[in-house]
């Protein structure tokens, strides 16, 4: 599997779904804590996978999308 963004406001969950997919196995697995360092992620790289958490303040999931 290629690129996955975790992006959610709250570290300890990024924190926590970060390690159950390295667990799987899945090593290139990128982080942003909010929709707008969601954005310039994708600026700088294209991941096959996204898991937005829906509700962030400012920009939400609906909004990346």
């Amino acid at each position: 599997m290629g690129e996955i963004l975790v992006v959610d406001d709250s570290e300890d969950d990024r924190i926590l779904v970060m390690q159950k997919l390295s667990a799987a196995g899945l090593t290139s697995v990128r982080e942003a804590s909010d929709g707008d360092a969601a954005v310039c992620a994708l600026s700088d790289s294209d991941p096959d996978v996204m898991l937005l958490d829906m509700s962030m303040p400012g920009m939400s999931g609906m909004d990346v999308v």
